[in-house]
């Protein structure tokens, strides 16, 4: 998304073109866990959202590491589009 947006001063609107520009498809992913339970757990969990939220197939290149004492999802989840993106990001909330 633009960081800069185009804003009408007299009504602080913002043109949803400026923020929505189609160049961020894709969302990392790095997060840590105690088990390997847990990060397939997690992992479950975000292929769920990432099917409620795609209208074209989107690609899940997100694997599970053994780091330490503890397992690394680690990788990216890949839209057709940004808007399906945003709505993923939204429900990481």
């Amino acid at each position: 998304m633009k960081s800069q947006a185009d804003e009408c001063l007299a009504c602080s609107c913002v043109e949803i073109g400026s923020v929505i520009d189609g160049s961020e498809c894709s969302t990392p992913i790095d997060q840590t866990f105690e088990s390997r339970d847990a990060a397939e757990q997690a992992l479950q969990l975000l292929t769920a959202k990432v099917r409620k939220a795609e209208n074209e197939p989107a690609q899940i290149n997100v694997e599970i590491a053994p780091k330490d004492d503890q397992f690394h999802l680690n990788g990216e989840v890949i839209f057709g589009c940004q808007a399906e993106n945003l709505i993923f990001q939204l429900s990481l909330r």
